[in-house]
């Protein structure tokens, strides 16, 4: 199963008490390759104030074991002896407890160096890529644990009772508890790793914890950064050089495996010393430092034993490490090993062909063969093993299936520090985005409840219909309002034929009719003449008095022009002139019968169940 796989570009950071180490791996499809590494030393002010770890100090320009060394003994209450396994307690027994881890000194953060290593990965092409740490043997403490093991007794009942119990589960849970309860302290879960190993030979199941130190470089580095508020790299694992080791190691296994089963197909006899396919096949690896030579002990692909021997580093003779492996072999029976991988921060070819000496019969080959190298002029050799343990680290996130079947699925890094903080700098240009993302907002909102409202309206307007034709054809009831509006466009264009004819033919008659009622109304006053002009008429005529011209003129809202007095026998006549309006409205008739034709189309409206047209 892939976990944390990655697709695109892996930095794996390798810290350590002397340095930074990385290495930027992609994913390509002949499989992981390296781009290119980096190396920083740290700059803090504290790294130049750190004691040396080895007890012998050499001159870095020496190019052979040197003659001036410096031996350090420690105090009189010291019970650390050389070759401590062989002469004093096992390190790695689990009766013992746990095995300290050396002291480099307080662990030092490495933000600074973090950073322009990321900054030069983007400079390559590759932004942010995701991050896996790995820290050195120091800052881990191991533990072996033996589940289903029983205390002796010397009640036969209880043993019989211990010999009944069920297997005991195997779950992180029950093996956290378990951890707890051999080391006497509470253990959290984040910084704990369980690597299975080979059952005993009772058949109880054995576990390595790797316990992470409190204030390692990675959590330092990484919490340094948290608190500062600045930008956080894509942290997602921290392993530790132990379980790296075993991985690359597995790797190999697989590697070779596959080798000899496709020569057992082949019908080819194994060329490779040691090797018979089919049989159970146990690997040494060897990795001396300059502080410590790890030894891991694997049988087929599970860690048989694991040891850190403090007394012995790479400054030693070739020989002198060749023989205490061995001795440290005979001393927990292993027995014959198949395949020895070696590793080491100084003469490596050295110590592998005194390996191959003091194992004629086995495969005997540099680790360095099974992890993949950057395409350029710096060979193997060249690659300090602070590089392979970045590389393998990087190995860790591959979407690679033969890597991702070979590490164990071990995260030491606190959870807390696998969440990115994502903190966007205020500025204008940030203030102008939330500013129109507010205007965007305040009109669709506002354009939504004038649809809404606009969608009331229609409804309320389609609530007004019986339901038979709200709910009817769309395109039957738009025929019917389509025959009805041709219908009402045809009684409209009747009328109005109707009203140029009406309007005029009896205007002179309905004047003259009311002329005459206002006349007789008023008495005393006569017309002679009439005559039209534009929209009004002239009437002359005599009046007994000028109350009377007066009067006529009020009734029939006409302007008078003149009036002249004059006596005829003795009598006062008053000749006037005034000018009459005429009335240019619809006659009776016409009025009726458009009332008449309005009913009619209400009426049918009203059955063909279409809005009334006005």
């Amino acid at each position: 199963m892939k976990r944390n796989a990655a697709n695109g570009a892996i930095l794996g950071v390798m810290a350590s008490g002397r340095g930074v180490s990385a290495a930027l791996v992609r994913n390509s499809d002949k499989g992981p390759e390296v781009v290119r590494y980096f190396s920083r030393q740290v700059t803090s002010p504290s790294a130049a104030s750190q004691p040396e770890s080895p007890s012998v100090m050499m001159d870095d320009e020496d190019s052979g074991l040197g003659t001036d060394f410096t031996i350090k003994f420690g105090s009189a209450n010291n019970n650390d002896l050389f070759l401590s396994s062989e002469f004093g307690a096992n390190d790695a027994d689990p009766v013992d407890g746990i095995v300290a881890p050396t002291s480099e000194g307080a662990a030092i953060g490495f933000e600074e160096e973090l950073r322009e290593i990321l900054k030069e990965c983007a400079d390559v092409g590759y932004a942010e890529p995701l991050v896996s740490f790995c820290e050195t043997s120091a800052y881990v403490t191991t533990t072996e644990l033996r589940l289903g093991e029983v205390a002796p007794s010397t009640d036969a009942a209880d043993d019989g009772k211990a010999k009944k119990k069920r297997k005991p589960k195997t779950g992180q849970a029950a093996l956290i508890a378990q951890l707890a309860e051999q080391l006497g302290t509470e253990v959290d879960g984040d910084s704990v790793g369980f690597v299975p190993m080979t059952p005993t030979e009772a058949g109880n199941d054995r576990f390595l914890a790797l316990v992470r130190a409190e204030g390692g470089p990675v959590a330092r580095t990484l919490t340094t950064m948290r608190s500062r508020r600045t930008r956080m790299p894509a942290a997602r694992l921290l392993d530790n050089e132990i379980s790296i080791y075993l991985g690359l190691a597995r790797t190999a296994y697989y590697l070779v495996t596959s080798d000899l089963a496709n020569q057992e197909l082949d019908d080819e006899p194994s060329s490779t010393p040691g090797f018979f396919p089919g049989d159970v096949r146990k690997t040494l690896v060897v990795r001396a430092g300059l502080e410590d030579t790890l030894v891991v002990f694997m049988e087929d692909d599970k860690l048989l034993h694991y040891e850190s021997l403090r007394s012995i580093t790479t400054y030693d003779a070739p020989e002198t490490i060749c023989s205490r492996v061995l001795l440290l072999q005979d001393e927990y029976g292993i027995g014959d090993v198949q395949h020895v991988l070696l590793l080491s921060e100084d003469r490596e070819e050295a110590i592998v062909e005194s390996f191959r000496m003091f194992f004629s019969d086995t495969r005997v080959e540099s680790l360095r063969e099974y992890v993949p190298t950057t395409v350029s002029d710096v060979t193997g050799d060249e690659i300090s093993t602070s590089f392979l343990l970045a590389t393998g680290a990087a190995l860790r996130l591959s979407s690679d299936d033969l890597y991702q079947g070979s590490f164990d699925d071990i995260n030491l890094l606190p959870k807390k520090l696998l969440r990115r903080k994502v903190s966007l700098p205020v500025t204008w240009h940030v203030m102008a985005l939330y500013g129109l993302i507010f205007a965007s907002a305040l009109f669709w909102v506002a354009r939504y409840f004038t649809n809404e409202a606009k969608e009331r309206e229609h409804r309320q307007k389609i609530a007004q219909y019986a339901p038979e034709y709200a709910n009817a054809d769309p395109a039957v009831l738009k025929a019917r309002v389509d025959s009805l509006n041709q219908v009402t466009t045809g009684y409209m264009r009747a009328l109005q034929v109707l009203d140029s004819l009406l309007v005029g033919s009896d205007i002179w008659s309905r004047s003259l009719e009311a002329a005459s009622r206002e006349v007789s109304e008023v008495r005393g006053i006569w017309i002679d003449n009439w005559r039209p002009q534009g929209s009004q008429l002239i009437l002359s005529g005599n009046a007994t008095s000028r109350d009377r011209i007066v009067e006529l003129a009020r009734r029939t809202e006409s302007e008078i022009e003149t009036v002249t007095f004059s006596e005829i026998r003795d009598w006062p006549v008053y000749t006037y002139v005034m000018r009459m309006p005429i009335q240019n409205t619809l006659p009776e008739a016409a009025r009726y019968l458009r009332e008449q034709v309005r009913i009619l189309s209400e009426e049918e409206a009203a059955a063909a169940g279409a809005p009334v047209l006005q």
